[in-house]
C-alpha cells in the first residue's frame, strides 16, 4: 500500500494597500500557491454588485488566516469610520479570531516618495502600525524576496500549530494497486482531486528544446519567474505494459539538475502534482476570443537516485 500525502487548501487573505505593494504581494502571491494554499485578496474579487468593503469584509471572514502587509501609505479610507481599507480588513479577522500574521516594511528600506504618505496618513499609519506592534509579534521586511521567505517559513509554522487548520494536513494511504503510478494517472486525469499530493517514481526523461516558461504559468504553479525549467518525463505501470507522460518542471537546483539532463536518462524523482487554469487568446474566424486552458505539471522536489540503469 502506498501512502501519500494531500494538502488540503486553506484560505488565506492577504490585505494591504495595492500598488505600492503589488511587488510584495506577487511574491507572497507565489509563496502562498507553492505551499498548495488558497490566496485570497483585491485582484481576486473580479466584477461584483457588492460594495467593495463589504466584498473584502465577507472574503476576511472566509478565510482562516490573515495576512497583513503595511508598507509606508495608509490606504484609502472609508468615509464613516475614518479607518483604511486595510485596518477594516485587520478588525474584521481579529474579531472572527481569524490568525493574524502582520509584515512591516523596515522604514530605512528605500522607497519612491509617490508611495509615502505624509500628514494625515502618515499619522494614521503610524498609529497603526503602534497599534499593530503592541497586539502581535512582528516581522519587517525589505525586498519582496526578503517578505516571500518569511512568510513562506511563518506559514509553515501556523499550518503546523492550528489545530483547526492542522486538521487539514491530512496523510491517507492509497489502496490502489499501482500506488504512485497510479496516483499520476488519476492527476492527469482529474487534476483537482490528486492537486497537492508528493508521489516517487522512476522516470524516462526525455529532453526537448523549449522556450523560457511563461510568466503566467509560473505564477499559476507559484514558481519563481525566470528560473523554471522544464522536460518532458515519463513512467511506466508496475506490470510495465503502459505508461504515462508529464512535464516535469524544476525551479533554483532543480532547475539545474534538468538543465544538466542533455540526453534521455533515468531517474528516481520525488515531485508534487500541481495545475493551473489560464485564460488564452485563441484566434478563431470571427477574430481573437479567450478560452480557458488547464496545465497539468509535477514540480521536481528532489532527486533519489540518478542515472538508473535502464
Amino acid at each position: 500500500m502506498a501512502t501519500t500525502q494531500e494538502r488540503m487548501n486553506v484560505p488565506i487573505f492577504v490585505s494591504s494597500t495595492y500598488e505600492d505593494l503589488k511587488a510584495y504581494r506577487d511574491e507572497v502571491e507565489r509563496s502562498i500557491i507553492y505551499m498548495n494554499q488558497t490566496i485570497k485578496g483585491m485582484e481576486f474579487f473580479g466584477s461584483t454588485p457588492e460594495r467593495p468593503l463589504d466584498k473584502c469584509l465577507q472574503t476576511v471572514r472566509e478565510c482562516k488566516l490573515y495576512i497583513g502587509i503595511i508598507g509606508m501609505r495608509y490606504g484609502s479610507v472609508e468615509e464613516d469610520s475614518g479607518k483604511s481599507f486595510t485596518e477594516l480588513e485587520y478588525d474584521e479577522a481579529v474579531k472572527n479570531r481569524i490568525p493574524v500574521l502582520i509584515y512591516i516594511l523596515d522604514e530605512n528600506h528605500p522607497i519612491a516618495s509617490r508611495f509615502v504618505d505624509k500628514g494625515e496618513g502618515a499619522e494614521k499609519l503610524e498609529a497603526f502600525k503602534t497599534r499593530l506592534k503592541k497586539a502581535h509579534v512582528v516581522s519587517s521586511f525589505t525586498t519582496p524576496a526578503d517578505l516571500g521567505k518569511k512568510v513562506t517559513q511563518d506559514l509553515m509554522n501556523e499550518l503546523k500549530k492550528d489545530r483547526a487548520i492542522e486538521d487539514s494536513l491530512r496523510t491517507l494511504p492509497s489502496d490502489t494497486e499501482g500506488g504512485d503510478y497510479e496516483i499520476l494517472r488519476g492527476f492527469l486525469r482529474r487534476p483537482y482531486k490528486y492537486y497537492g499530493q508528493e508521489i516517487i517514481l522512476d522516470m524516462l526523461l526525455t529532453p526537448n528544446q523549449t522556450s523560457s516558461v511563461k510568466v503566467a504559468l509560473c505564477k499559476g504553479l507559484g514558481l519563481q519567474v525566470g528560473d523554471v525549467s522544464g522536460i518532458r518525463a515519463t513512467a511506466k505501470s508496475p506490470d510495465g505494459k503502459e505508461s504515462s507522460s508529464i512535464q516535469l518542471f524544476g525551479e533554483g537546483e532543480m532547475a539545474d539538475w534538468i538543465d544538466s539532463v542533455r540526453e534521455p536518462r533515468s531517474a528516481r524523482l520525488k515531485g508534487r502534482l500541481s495545475y493551473c487554469v489560464l485564460k488564452e487568446d485563441t484566434k478563431h474566424d470571427d477574430g481573437v476570443i479567450l478560452k480557458d486552458f488547464m496545465y497539468t505539471r509535477m514540480i521536481l522536489l528532489d532527486v533519489i537516485e540518478d542515472s538508473l540503469p535502464e
